[in-house]
């Protein structure tokens, strides 16, 4: 007998957190596929008092529709361009031609998943397989349109990092209490405001530009006349203004001389740094 879906609602009734949605929501970027996001709510999302395992995929099916629903209506804009990266990478892997972009900071990448190859190897312990990629065979079709998105967003983060350590560099001449670790940073809590607008504004300078726009034309510079144009559809001018301010209020430059920062020599003979306070 076929469950109904107010009962497969009534099932995740209070059963619904931030931890619940996070994976799919986070893997969404990734390329996640619909029976894989159920499999997610599947593994961190249910309790045993569901049912059994085919209760419990049918309720998973239901909220994972739910939160397909919900990220169309709140990040349309988004999944549109998540979809026209893959568009783009997808039509240049037809022509065997590697998704190639210029981030913030002047960086070509380039995006090339070749087919891989078997190559076995013969050691003291017997032999081994060895997979390893052929440039200029054949590119995974499926592997450069699911990594387009991903891989372009981390590079324009790490832009971000750049451009926010050389301008704490400009700010502070001897940048050497600095932390980060992907797209979390660290400084001494004296520190911690002028980071924090340091940060806003150089977020707020890098989408100033029109990135769509830029990535589209450097891909025309390369692709050949026979690669067809994925259209993106109509576009939307991003306002960077409020980032740099957020809840901080207005941007300034920060200046070291307002700190109470600890002043760093060099011990000679040593490459670390020792600081001393003044």
């Amino acid at each position: 007998m076929p469950v109904r879906v107010d009962e497969l609602a009534q099932l995740w009734l209070g059963n619904v957190d931030r931890k619940t949605v996070k994976r799919a929501v986070f893997t969404t970027a990734y390329g996640v596929t619909d029976p894989g996001m159920s499999t997610q709510l599947i593994e961190d999302g249910l309790h045993q008092e569901m049912g059994s395992k085919a209760q419990q995929r049918k309720a998973a099916d239901y909220l994972q529709k739910v939160i397909v629903t919900a990220l169309g209506e709140k990040l349309g804009s988004a999944k549109a361009i998540m979809a026209w990266l893959q568009a783009v990478a997808e039509v240049l892997a037809k022509h065997d031609i590697p998704f190639r972009w210029k981030t913030p900071t002047g960086n070509e990448i380039e995006q090339a998943y070749w087919e891989k190859h078997e190559k076995r190897v013969s050691t003291l312990h017997g032999e081994i397989v060895l997979w390893e990629e052929w440039p200029g065979t054949e590119l995974r079709l499926a592997k450069q349109k699911q990594s387009a998105a991903p891989n372009l967003v981390h590079s324009f983060d790490a832009s971000h990092l750049v451009r926010t350590i050389n301008a704490c560099a400009d700010v502070w001449t001897q940048l050497y209490d600095f932390s980060a670790i992907h797209d979390s940073y660290g400084v001494h809590a004296c520190d911690a405001m002028a980071l924090t607008n340091i940060l806003r504004r150089e977020f707020a300078r890098i989408y100033e530009t029109n990135w769509l726009q830029e990535i589209e034309g450097y891909v025309r510079s390369y692709a050949p006349p026979e690669v067809e144009d994925p259209v993106l559809g109509r576009r939307r001018s991003l306002s960077a203004s409020g980032i740099s301010s957020g809840r901080c209020g207005k941007p300034t430059t920060p200046s070291p001389k307002v700190h109470s920062r600890p002043h760093v020599e060099r011990v000679r003979g040593k490459g670390n740094p020792r600081a001393q306070h003044r």
